[in-house]
Protein backbone atom coordinates (compact mmCIF):
# COMPACT_ATOMS: atom_id res chain seq x y z
CA UNK A 1 0.00 0.00 0.00
CA UNK A 2 1.54 3.38 -1.00
CA UNK A 3 2.31 5.94 1.66
CA UNK A 4 0.09 8.99 1.85
CA UNK A 5 2.08 12.19 1.89
CA UNK A 6 0.98 15.17 3.91
CA UNK A 7 2.30 18.66 3.46
CA UNK A 8 2.65 21.36 6.09
CA UNK A 9 -0.55 23.08 4.96
CA UNK A 10 -2.62 19.91 5.36
CA UNK A 11 -1.15 19.27 8.82
CA UNK A 12 -1.91 22.87 9.80
CA UNK A 13 -5.51 22.57 8.54
CA UNK A 14 -6.05 19.42 10.60
CA UNK A 15 -4.48 21.11 13.64
CA UNK A 16 -6.62 24.22 13.13
CA UNK A 17 -9.72 22.05 13.01
CA UNK A 18 -8.78 20.35 16.29
CA UNK A 19 -8.07 23.65 18.04
CA UNK A 20 -11.21 25.38 16.79
CA UNK A 21 -13.46 22.47 17.71
CA UNK A 22 -11.85 21.17 20.90
CA UNK A 23 -9.31 23.73 22.16
CA UNK A 24 -5.56 24.08 21.95
CA UNK A 25 -5.02 21.79 24.93
CA UNK A 26 -6.49 18.90 22.90
CA UNK A 27 -3.94 19.34 20.12
CA UNK A 28 -1.41 16.52 20.30
CA UNK A 29 0.81 14.79 17.77
CA UNK A 30 -1.14 11.61 18.45
CA UNK A 31 -4.48 13.32 17.70
CA UNK A 32 -3.16 14.88 14.49
CA UNK A 33 -1.68 11.59 13.24
CA UNK A 34 -4.89 9.77 14.16
CA UNK A 35 -6.93 12.16 12.04
CA UNK A 36 -4.42 11.83 9.22
CA UNK A 37 -4.54 8.04 9.55
CA UNK A 38 -0.78 8.15 9.51
CA UNK A 39 2.23 7.89 11.73
CA UNK A 40 3.68 10.97 13.40
CA UNK A 41 6.61 11.03 10.95
CA UNK A 42 5.03 13.43 8.40
CA UNK A 43 4.20 15.84 11.23
CA UNK A 44 7.77 15.89 12.50
CA UNK A 45 9.06 16.45 8.97
CA UNK A 46 7.03 19.67 8.82
CA UNK A 47 7.13 20.83 12.45
CA UNK A 48 9.76 20.41 15.15
CA UNK A 49 7.25 20.01 17.97
CA UNK A 50 3.61 20.31 18.99
CA UNK A 51 4.40 23.76 20.40
CA UNK A 52 5.56 24.90 16.98
CA UNK A 53 2.17 23.87 15.56
CA UNK A 54 0.39 25.69 18.37
CA UNK A 55 2.44 28.83 17.79
CA UNK A 56 1.68 28.61 14.05
CA UNK A 57 -2.04 28.56 14.89
CA UNK A 58 -1.68 31.49 17.31
CA UNK A 59 0.17 33.49 14.62
CA UNK A 60 -2.59 32.64 12.14
CA UNK A 61 -5.30 33.71 14.61
CA UNK A 62 -3.42 36.89 15.49
CA UNK A 63 -2.98 37.84 11.85
CA UNK A 64 -6.70 37.42 11.14
CA UNK A 65 -7.69 39.20 14.35
CA UNK A 66 -5.44 42.18 13.58
CA UNK A 67 -6.67 42.42 10.00
CA UNK A 68 -10.28 42.44 11.13
CA UNK A 69 -9.96 44.73 14.16
CA UNK A 70 -8.13 47.34 12.09
CA UNK A 71 -11.27 47.64 9.96
CA UNK A 72 -13.37 48.33 13.06
CA UNK A 73 -13.90 52.01 13.87
CA UNK A 74 -13.11 53.49 17.24
CA UNK A 75 -16.78 53.41 18.19
CA UNK A 76 -16.97 51.73 21.59
CA UNK A 77 -20.03 49.60 20.81
CA UNK A 78 -18.57 48.46 17.49
CA UNK A 79 -15.33 47.32 19.14
CA UNK A 80 -17.19 45.50 21.92
CA UNK A 81 -19.49 43.86 19.34
CA UNK A 82 -16.44 42.80 17.33
CA UNK A 83 -14.91 41.10 20.38
CA UNK A 84 -18.18 39.33 21.20
CA UNK A 85 -18.52 38.20 17.57
CA UNK A 86 -14.97 36.81 17.51
CA UNK A 87 -15.66 34.92 20.73
CA UNK A 88 -18.99 33.58 19.48
CA UNK A 89 -17.87 32.52 15.99
CA UNK A 90 -14.79 30.64 17.19
CA UNK A 91 -14.96 30.16 20.96
CA UNK A 92 -12.12 27.61 21.18
CA UNK A 93 -9.86 29.69 18.92
CA UNK A 94 -10.68 32.82 20.93
CA UNK A 95 -9.98 31.05 24.22
CA UNK A 96 -6.80 29.48 22.85
CA UNK A 97 -5.49 32.86 21.71
CA UNK A 98 -6.50 35.05 24.62
CA UNK A 99 -6.35 32.67 27.56
CA UNK A 100 -4.04 29.76 26.68
CA UNK A 101 -1.40 31.39 24.46
CA UNK A 102 0.79 32.58 27.35
CA UNK A 103 1.75 28.94 27.93
CA UNK A 104 3.46 28.80 24.54
CA UNK A 105 4.43 32.31 23.54
CA UNK A 106 3.97 36.02 24.13
CA UNK A 107 2.29 36.25 20.73
CA UNK A 108 -0.93 37.81 22.05
CA UNK A 109 0.75 40.63 23.98
CA UNK A 110 0.53 43.30 21.30
CA UNK A 111 -3.21 42.70 20.99
CA UNK A 112 -3.42 44.33 24.43
CA UNK A 113 -1.91 47.48 22.97
CA UNK A 114 -4.44 47.54 20.13
CA UNK A 115 -7.43 46.90 22.38
CA UNK A 116 -6.28 49.48 24.92
CA UNK A 117 -5.72 52.01 22.14
CA UNK A 118 -9.21 51.41 20.78
CA UNK A 119 -10.71 51.75 24.27
CA UNK A 120 -8.44 54.50 25.53
CA UNK A 121 -10.76 57.41 24.76
CA UNK A 122 -13.68 55.63 26.41
CA UNK A 123 -11.90 54.46 29.54
CA UNK A 124 -9.33 57.28 29.94
CA UNK A 125 -6.64 54.68 30.52
CA UNK A 126 -3.16 54.43 29.08
CA UNK A 127 -1.18 51.32 28.14
CA UNK A 128 1.04 51.81 31.19
CA UNK A 129 -2.02 51.16 33.34
CA UNK A 130 -2.12 47.65 31.88
CA UNK A 131 1.57 46.77 31.90
CA UNK A 132 1.17 44.37 34.82
CA UNK A 133 -2.36 43.26 34.00
CA UNK A 134 -2.83 39.74 32.70
CA UNK A 135 -4.18 39.70 29.15
CA UNK A 136 -7.02 37.37 30.10
CA UNK A 137 -8.19 39.86 32.75
CA UNK A 138 -8.30 42.65 30.16
CA UNK A 139 -10.23 40.61 27.62
CA UNK A 140 -12.61 39.32 30.29
CA UNK A 141 -13.17 42.90 31.46
CA UNK A 142 -13.89 44.10 27.94
CA UNK A 143 -16.24 41.19 27.24
CA UNK A 144 -18.05 41.71 30.53
CA UNK A 145 -18.88 45.33 29.84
Amino acid sequence: MPKTLFNKSQIFDISKNIIENHGIEKLTIKEISSRMKSSSQPIYKSYESINQIKISYLEYYKSNFLEEINRVTDDFDEVVNFIFLKCKENPFGFKSFFFDSKKFSSIADDIVTILVTKFNEFMNLKYKDFKDLDLSVLVFSLCSY
